[in-house]
């Protein structure tokens, strides 16, 4: 049964707001609240077949462009609206058909065709959804401690698997899947004092693996196609930021570019993140290796 999307009313800007708050729980972030409301392109996901990048813009200003889930061709064109609501954090299903995404602060999905918006969680404080490869799970965070969990896409068999101390952490955020779906990467608190590091862990929560370790903020953490290398942003005070690629057989990281919150191609020789600008922030695509940098999104 067709849903009518336009039927669903809440308020974009307190969604907004609370997904900024969540995507950085130390503070204000540069890339979704910037000094002043200007246009912002944010979370871009490539399509599994490579030709597609669906990302949620906010406009405060240009009534030709209202805010909602976008998609754009990755040569620029047949820019579209696909939702016209504050949904956030778009991710694919590995066979294309479907969405995840965080509206109104809980899970979703919807076919690309906008038909069958499904709501999978019910607790208002569900955000940061992924698919796992395999196509048989969702991981996402939950702001009751910011914690990981994972169900079936069906909204079944919801599980946290990460134990606390009695000070409660670590916390842990924005999870990606590792190309097998046996595991998942993060970002992660241990104490008070720790800025958020990457790491990676199996469902099970065993194995936990710490990959950065600096007095940096580290965060949206990005698997390769080919489980080699994750990228992640990384910040330390306003205006000092940029993404950098870890080798995950060297354990060593280069900076890749100013900018955040990647996400890779299918064939993991491209990656498209946001940059950020007095005038907005908007999306960019850059070669694996830091060469062909060029700019996707303009308005």
């Amino acid at each position: 049964m067709r849903r009518i999307l336009e039927s669903i009313t809440i308020s974009g800007l307190m969604v907004l707001s609370l997904s900024c708050g969540l995507e950085n729980p130390e503070g204000p972030n540069y890339f979704l609240d910037p000094p002043a409301p200007v246009p912002r392109d944010l979370r871009p996901s490539w399509s599994p077949d490579g030709k597609t990048i669906a990302y949620y813009h906010y406009e405060p200003f240009d009534p030709d462009y209202p805010s909602g889930v976008y998609f754009i061709d990755v040569d620029g064109t047949n820019k579209r609206q696909f939702l016209p609501k504050p949904a956030y954090g778009a991710d694919w299903s590995p066979d294309g058909q479907k969405l995840v995404l965080q509206y109104s602060m809980d899970i979703y999905t919807i076919n690309i065709d906008g038909t069958e918006l499904t709501r999978l969680t019910f607790d208002g404080r569900s955000y940061d959804p992924t698919w796992s490869p395999d196509g048989t799970k969702i991981a996402y965070s939950n702001g009751e401690g910011t914690t990981l969990w994972v169900m079936n896409t069906d909204g079944s068999a919801k599980r946290t698997f990460l134990q606390r101390n009695e000070h409660g952490f670590p916390t842990a955020w924005a999870p990606d899947w590792s190309p097998d779906s046996k595991k998942l990467v993060c970002t992660m608190r241990n104490d008070s004092h720790d800025p958020g590091e990457i790491y990676t862990v199996y469902l099970d929560g065993t194995h936990l693996n710490r990959l950065t370790r600096n007095d940096y903020f580290d965060r949206s953490p990005a698997w390769s196609p080919n489980r080699r290398k994750i990228a992640y942003t990384w910040s330390k005070g306003s205006g000092n930021y940029g993404i950098n690629i870890m080798d995950l057989v060297r354990k060593k990281a280069r900076l890749l570019t100013k900018g955040g919150s990647s996400c890779w191609s299918p064939d993991g020789t491209k990656i498209v993140y946001c940059k950020p600008s007095e005038e907005g922030t908007r999306l960019w695509i850059v070669n694996a290796d830091g060469t062909g940098d060029h700019q996707l999104t303009f308005e």
